[in-house]
């Protein structure tokens, strides 16, 4: 099951992870399809509220270095908002299996210490 689980769960975030032996074909897609940051999680206690708010504090930081800082006029920063949204919420389905793996009692890790936040729009 924890073979099964870690495999699935790389297998479903291919999209947002480059691994270093990535083809150059990959890298190209990737460069076109906007900007990206890495979030690394390999330090923090997912198993705890503390580590799981910290996660978060760096998607919602990779988000910001993709999208921007939202200016406070509305005019200028709703599309800086949007895309915030937009790229934190394509992110969330990577966030609950990493947190889900590390909250697991049958010991399942998963392959991966970091994922990838791509600008969503």
């Amino acid at each position: 099951m924890t073979k099964t689980f870690a495999f699935a769960a790389l297998a479903a975030f291919s999209a947002l992870t480059i691994a270093p032996g990535a083809s150059a074909q990959d890298s190209h897609e990737m460069a076109h399809s906007g900007p990206s940051a890495t979030v690394v999680f390999a330090d923090l206690n997912l198993q705890s509220d503390a580590g799981v708010e910290l996660l978060d504090s760096r998607i919602r930081a990779a988000a910001q270095r993709v999208c921007g800082r939202a200016e406070p006029n509305a005019l200028f920063g709703g599309p800086v908002r949007q895309c915030l949204r937009e790229t934190i919420a394509s992110v969330q389905q990577t966030r609950n299996t990493v947190i889900a793996a590390a909250r697991s009692e049958d010991g399942t890790r998963l392959a991966y210490t970091s994922f990838s936040v791509q600008r969503s729009s």
